[in-house]
């Protein structure tokens, strides 16, 4: 008795796997222009599609086949804004150490200097929160200015794993910002 749901498991899990499969292939062309209009770039769009397949490849539900097509659409979406925060993130970090450096180099005001080492010491204090891998990934990608690709090689990681890391810190560090910003806006 125990053999037989043993033996239809792998055909079942074969057609799901096959169903998001012609998923794939029947949305690609409408998935990508989509993603280009979002994005303004058909190589990131097709970076975000082949993402978004990667997705619904771990999606290991049965009862989930029924809506993949709306499932693919949201995983979009979201990979979507999720880049486009971590390039915000991302330059904002940047724009921030970028006049930390332009602050060494030329004598600004003291409420500036002031202003900008708030900034970095909440930055830090971001960061000390983290664990050492995310710490590590954020350093090699934006403090080193490395790729993605580079990161992950060089902490052993996949590449994914590493834009996760990244974006787990550059949102910490958003986070601790934007807490300090409102609490500097708040009536005492």
């Amino acid at each position: 008795m125990r053999a037989e749901p043993l033996a239809t498991a792998p055909a079942a899990g074969e057609g799901h796997r096959r169903a998001r499969g012609d998923l794939a292939r029947d949305y690609h062309r409408a998935l990508v222009r989509y993603l280009t209009a979002r994005t303004g770039s058909t190589h990131e769009a097709r970076e975000v599609a082949q993402e978004t397949y990667a997705r619904l490849l771990e999606l290991d539900r049965p009862e989930a086949v029924g809506f993949l097509a709306g499932y693919m659409w949201k995983i979009a979406a979201n990979l979507v804004l999720e880049r486009a925060r971590s390039r915000a993130n991302r330059a904002r970090l940047n724009r921030l150490v970028l006049v930390a450096s332009e602050q060494e180099q030329s004598a600004q005001s003291p409420e500036t200097l002031l202003y900008t080492e708030q900034q970095l010491r909440l930055v830090e204090a971001a960061l000390e929160r983290l664990p050492p891998k995310c710490i590590e990934a954020f350093v090699l990608r934006i403090i080193q200015d490395l790729s993605f690709k580079e990161v992950a090689a060089r902490m052993g990681l996949s590449e994914r794993m590493a834009k996760i890391h990244v974006a787990r810190a550059a949102q910490a560090c958003q986070n601790y910002l934007d807490a300090a910003e409102s609490a500097g806006r708040r009536p005492k």
